[in-house]
């Protein structure tokens, strides 16, 4: 059970696109997490709680997922790359470290590759590899992912129902604690039942200066090794503020 306390924040970016944020205090480098797709920003959670307390710590839901607005647009990610962008703006950031897993590391690449100047360095965790390698055989398996993601169901007569679905799809990646924690946070209840809070039409389509660490787990390193994945966050962090960052 996570320990370290946060606040939950809402913020409507100079473009339009309302954000929801979740921030653990500190009065060191601001360190922005981005999730991977059909995730949430409060999925970190675990991660921050062994994160080094200095870190001022920013999770985001990603436009299309979770509480954050769902504009219109292609949802690729330059688009989010351009949130973070004026997100770190708009709270007067200054420079910041941005650390994603998937999707999310996708989007910090984008980033760091943009905003050179806001980003003084970018943790990408289990980057796809069909970001890097075009072969037939990795964007034919991209595409099997999107298709199966764009025909999963949406909605559950039951938590129960929604629990069996998840441990059937996600259960050899995650504990059921970490299930659980995906139904309280990225479902919205309906009655008895429950709907995901992500758009899987929108979330299908995102297939489309920067450091990748090596930790012990798999693909799902924050949620399957969260202590290892903030130390590995710590050590690179501190490495690069001890060469100088800009505030």
């Amino acid at each position: 059970m996570a320990t370290r306390p946060y606040q939950t924040h809402d913020v409507t970016l100079p473009a339009g696109n309302r954000v929801r944020y979740f921030e653990w205090g500190g009065s060191g480098t601001n360190l922005v997490l981005l999730h991977g797709s059909g995730s949430y920003g409060l999925q970190w959670e675990w991660v921050a709680d062994h994160l080094d307390e200095r870190f001022r710590v920013f999770a985001l839901d990603q436009r299309g997922h979770g509480d954050s607005g769902r504009p219109d647009g292609e949802y690729s990610a330059e688009e989010g790359a351009e949130d973070v962008h004026q997100f770190a703006e708009t709270l007067g950031l200054g420079q910041i470290v941005i650390a994603g897993n998937s999707l999310g590391g996708r989007v910090a690449q984008v980033f760091a590759a943009e905003y050179p100047q806001q980003c003084a360095a970018a943790v990408i965790l289990a980057a796809h590899l069909s970001n890097f390698y075009h072969d037939r055989e990795r964007m034919a398996s991209v595409l099997r992912s999107a298709c199966t993601m764009l025909n999963s169901p949406t909605e559950f007569a039951s938590r129960d129902a929604a629990l069996a679905y998840l441990k059937e799809t996600r259960g050899t990646r995650e504990t059921e604690a970490s299930l659980n924690h995906r139904i309280d946070h990225s479902m919205d209840r309906l009655g008895s039942g429950y709907r995901v809070k992500h758009d899987p039409v929108e979330i299908a389509g995102l297939w489309r200066r920067g450091q990748t660490i090596d930790v012990e787990g798999g693909y799902l390193l924050y949620v399957q090794s969260p202590a290892g994945t903030a130390q590995a966050i710590n050590t690179f962090v501190e490495s690069v503020s001890s060469v100088g960052m800009k505030s």
